[in-house]
This record gives structure tokens, sequence and C-alpha cells, in this order.
């Protein structure tokens, strides 16, 4: 997420592009990948599951830890 981060220091935050867009759905990808794809979590073990076959409480709870990485990762 370097280019917003880039972006919002040279030009403003009220100037920042959409080009930045492409940052966080990668972040937001790779995030979802490690989690729900490769099950790596520092307590808790997840199986690896393929998005439409996830039921909405395993759907909530990767939602809410990749939330939370990402938020860190800021």
């Amino acid at each position: 997420m370097g280019g917003r981060a880039a972006e919002e220091l040279f030009i403003g935050e009220d100037q920042v592009t959409t080009g930045c867009s492409s940052d966080l759905q990668r972040a937001t990808n790779t995030t979802y990948a490690y989690i729900r794809d490769l099950g790596m979590l520092d307590k808790e073990i997840f199986i690896n599951q393929e998005a439409r076959n996830m039921s909405q409480d395993y759907r909530y709870k990767v939602d809410k830890i990749s939330q939370k990485y990402l938020k860190d990762s800021l």
C-alpha cells in the first residue's frame, strides 16, 4: 500500500488517485490467501476453503481477521 501512502504524503489526502486502489486490492487478496487458502494464523487453524464453500460463520471470521491484519499493516 505504498502507492497510496506516497500520494497522501506528496499530493495530499484529498488528491489521492484511484490508481492506488490496486494496492488495497492486492493487499486484500494476499491477506485472504494467507488466511483462507494457506491457513496461516497465530492462534487458530483454518482449513483450506474455497470462498463458495465457506459457511457464513467461517466467512465472517476470515473477514474480521483479514480486516485486522490490513488495519495493522497501515
